[in-house]
């Protein structure tokens, strides 16, 4: 997405360079030779290969590099590791539900005062299946 908007902010830039060039020089825009915007063309064209073969070799890495689904047992072991939680600690780390292809996990601790208990909450963080990608959703 970055490359996208990068390519767009090189082609606008490039076209207002060569609108301030001709208006400096006292030629209106509409002189502009079809040699210029095939060159501005081809190179637009270029670059947009240029980016689509980059997402192609993206494709091919991801695919290559492809990781078996994060099940709920392995999205609460990549949140305790997240948060550096040891085993035995007073927090809890708990699928709340699935949204689409993530998890979402809910870290709490059960505070007791006399004889009424409540939770509090620690984070609330999203884990995606296929990448086990954690997000932080109070941020």
């Amino acid at each position: 997405m970055k490359k996208l908007l990068s390519l767009i902010l090189l082609i606008v830039l490039t076209q207002t360079v060569v609108a301030c060039s001709y208006e400096m020089a006292g030629q209106p825009l509409d002189n502009v030779s079809d040699q210029e915007e095939t060159e501005q063309s081809g190179q637009t064209d270029k670059i947009e290969m240029d980016l689509t073969n980059e997402n192609d070799q993206d494709q091919k890495e991801s695919k290559a590099k492809k990781l078996p689904p994060v099940n709920e047992k392995d999205a609460v072991r990549l949140i305790r590791e997240h948060l550096g939680l040891e085993e035995h600690t007073t927090l809890h780390v708990e699928i709340d539900h699935e949204d689409g292809n993530r998890y979402v996990v809910h870290v709490y601790e059960v505070v007791a005062h006399d004889d009424i208990s409540h939770t509090a909450t620690y984070g609330w963080y999203t884990v995606t299946k296929d990448s086990g990608k954690i997000e932080d959703m109070m941020e």
